[in-house]
């Protein structure tokens, strides 16, 4: 709970939370176990230079005590001096039964008392002690020396080995040197495994994950994190990329969503502005079709009376302005007339034959051809035969006046689960900055009296009856390529068919 808070209020490096958490703990426990094992190779220490000087005692204690039994002064020096000049020792000494010294070599001042060599050589037994020789604090060991007789040992006096307890404390002390050095030693390359091996296997890779980070910030929403480093790291990186690639779906659902109602509210206001034109439509016809059919029955009996004379050319002129009006009129009314639209199985080389032949005069009159490119196999499909046909109708009239006196190409097939129309014709193209406009009613391109820009409104409304879709391209040699798909989705097949072959119905 402690190390959560204090990482938390501090906002600790991992670096430094490592260390702080994870290797200072470790490096105090190893602090300790050091410091106990340096407690027990001091004391393991202590005991050997005592053994030492507890050796040396008892490799002599037997010749010293035969010769002090004989009396031998001179062996007795002899072994004494062998010994000093081992150098492993301060000073021995050799008592008497009485504690009175009998030899010695080294220190001799401020030796034991004889009442406290007595007391020691009456017990008979070994011992071992610190004390002072001479102001020096050394190590003392007694032995009792003693000679054989045939009654068993006798003891004839006491010999005192010491060593400086410098030795001692020079000994420790090199050791507690030691273990300190290996202990600096191994805290410094402790540290620095525990920096290379952080780098390396958690720094490194945060760092990357850190970059990849920043990428995604600065906008590359495409791009993903590596899954690289430890397995912890590694799954941060892949919840992230799944993190990112959640958003990215998301954002394109947000986007596909947005063009969605986008297009409806296009087409919300395309239905509306079309309903206001029906409306609209509707009291023109109603206002302008009985006089227009009073115009025209009256021309034509004039034509009548006046056939052969001066004023007939005006009559019939008076004509083609008044059919030229009505025509307008009910392309007006075929904006709204879809909800009456009777639907009918029908042959689509019949609506195209009739497109074509309505087209005539305007042929005749443009100098153009309509080429109608009828397919191997009858292709047939549910539809309003009278929308449909002035909807091709209005596409090879737009086709006749781009491409002028150069013909005009219709096709139609199936492809792709529905029907393919398509008009071709070679004219100059249409131009980028017209393409967005061109579904909209009365915009055209067109001088003022060749076009009312009804045409392709109608169009995209009776494709949109189907739900299909209306496509534009400039083809490569020239001119411009318009495709109406109609999906069988579309439309429903109960509708009756309307006087079409058997197997014409089965296409």
């Amino acid at each position: 709970m402690f190390s959560r808070c204090l990482g938390r209020e501090l906002r600790l490096s991992i670096r430094v939370t490592l260390l702080v958490f994870v290797v200072l703990p470790l490096l105090v426990s190893w602090i300790v176990l050091v410091g106990l094992a340096l407690t027990g190779l001091e004391y393991e220490g202590r005991k050997r230079l005592q053994e030492e000087v507890e050796l040396v005692a008892r490799s002599i204690h037997g010749p010293l005590g035969r010769a002090v039994a004989m009396r031998r002064e001179g062996t007795v020096e002899n072994i004494l001096q062998s010994v000093s000049d081992i150098g492993r020792v301060y000073g021995i000494y050799v008592y008497g039964t009485d504690g009175q010294l009998l030899a010695s070599s080294g220190e001799t001042q401020r030796l034991p008392s004889s009442s406290y060599v007595r007391a020691i050589a009456a017990t008979g037994d070994q011992a071992g002690e610190f004390n002072r020789v001479a102001g020096t604090r050394v190590y003392s060991y007694f032995i009792p020396l003693s000679a054989n007789s045939a009654d068993g040992e006798i003891i004839n006096g006491l010999l005192h080995v010491t060593r400086r307890a410098r030795d001692f404390d020079h000994y420790l002390a090199s050791l507690r040197w030691k273990a300190l050095l290996l202990t600096a030693l191994g805290i410094a390359s402790g540290l620095l495994f525990v920096l290379f091996g952080h780098s390396r296997a958690v720094g490194e890779p945060i760092r990357r994950l850190a970059e990849s980070m920043a990428k995604v910030e600065d906008g590359d929403r495409g791009h993903r994190a590596s899954v690289t480093g430890p397995r912890e790291i590694g799954s941060l990186s892949r919840a992230m990329n799944r993190m990112l690639d959640a958003i990215h779906r998301s954002e394109a659902e947000v986007a596909l969503r947005r063009e969605e109602e986008t297009r409806l509210h296009d087409e919300l206001r395309r239905r509306v502005r079309m309903a206001s034109i029906g409306r609209a439509a509707a009291t023109v016809a109603h206002e302008l079709g009985s006089p227009l059919s009073v115009i025209d029955g009256h021309a034509q009996r004039a034509m009548r009376k006046d056939e052969g004379k001066a004023l007939a050319p005006v009559f019939h002129d008076i004509r083609n302005e008044v059919e030229r009006m009505t025509r307008v009129i009910r392309e007006l009314l075929s904006v709204s007339g879809k909800n009456n639209a009777v639907r009918y199985r029908i042959d689509l080389a019949d609506v195209a034959l009739a497109a074509g032949t309505s087209l005539q005069a305007e042929e005749k009159r443009l100098g153009s051809e309509i080429i109608l490119h009828e397919p191997e196999r009858r292709v047939t499909m549910i539809a309003d035969p009278v929308r449909l046909e002035l909807s091709l109708r209005n596409l090879l009239h737009n086709a006749m006046q781009a491409g002028g006196p150069r013909p005009v190409e219709l096709r139609w097939r199936r492809r792709n689960g529905g029907v393919s129309v398509e008009v071709l014709d070679k004219g100059p193209g249409m131009p980028t900055e017209v393409r967005e406009h061109l579904f909209e009613p009365f915009f055209s391109t067109k001088p003022v009296g060749e076009g009312h820009g009804l045409g392709l409104a109608i169009v995209k409304d009776v494709v949109d009856e189907y739900e299909g879709e209306v496509m534009f391209e400039n083809r490569p040699e020239g001119g411009l390529r318009v495709v109406l798909f109609f999906p069988d989705s579309g439309v429903s097949d109960d509708v009756p068919d309307k006087g079409l072959p058997d197997d014409a119905r089965t296409q």
